[in-house]
């Protein structure tokens, strides 16, 4: 039994499994864009960050049909024009699936924290406590997804909207690594992102965090009083 475990968890280490298993994420989640699904958890609060990705899908969708075209036109060959046909075809249906899991797999907003995903990834979660600030900030320096001098960027084609930061340094999984690699640590202070809706983010981010630190020092002083309290009965029953 020992020796099939260790079999199965050397398999599941090799690049050809990751692979594998990438590529049906990658499906699954061209399923669910399909069926307009967002995966996120019950009573958590989707934050999509879609605007800027469908134009790139669009305009090479648009260039695979003229190339589709002029193929009928100019190729005599019945079977290469199918086999073209058929894998300019297949071709835009992984790039739709890729770019649609950013729109499947929002960052979302629960309870106790802000997670933040990148195509179906999970990169970090942001206790509220963690977070010290949040603002409005459009800059344009990237569309990708970076970590540069400590600061994590999650761009999109119309850049970042949002700045967040942090009380003290935070591990995150690099985003920038292909489906099948293997995330690895590193270490941001301070976040950009893009999201469609920014007008209430800062405002429900900020609230969200500043009503989680009152929360933290009323359970304190509640325990401190319990303390307190405990050690007088001590005293007096002595």
């Amino acid at each position: 039994m020992s020796t099939l475990t260790s079999v199965l968890r050397f398999l599941s280490r090799h690049p050809a499994v990751r692979v594998g298993k990438a590529e049906a994420r990658l499906w699954r989640g061209f399923w669910y864009l399909i069926r307009g699904r967002l995966i996120v958890p019950d009573g958590a609060t989707p934050m999509p960050a879609t605007t800027g990705v469908w134009f790139l899908a669009g305009a090479i969708s648009v260039a695979t049909v003229i190339e589709i075209t002029a193929v009928e036109l100019l190729v005599p060959w019945k079977e290469l024009r199918i086999i073209l046909a058929i894998a300019s075809v297949f071709s835009l249906m992984i790039l739709w699936a890729m770019l649609g899991r950013q729109k499947t797999y929002p960052h979302y907003l629960d309870r106790d924290s802000l997670v933040l995903r990148r195509g179906g990834r999970f990169l970090a979660e942001l206790p509220w406590s963690m977070i010290r600030d949040c603002a409005r900030d459009r800059r344009y320096d990237t569309d990708q997804a970076t970590v540069d001098d400590g600061v994590l960027t999650l761009g999109t084609g119309e850049g970042t909207n949002i700045r967040i930061t942090l009380n003290a340094g935070l591990s995150v999984a690099d985003p920038d690594r292909w489906p099948w690699q293997r995330p690895q640590p590193v270490e941001i202070s301070e976040i950009r992102l893009w999201l469609d809706e920014p007008a209430e983010a800062p405002a429900v981010l900020t609230a969200s965090a500043q009503l989680h630190r009152v929360h933290d020092h009323h359970v304190a002083v509640r325990l401190a009083g319990n303390v307190r309290r405990h050690r007088a009965e001590q005293s007096s029953g002595q």
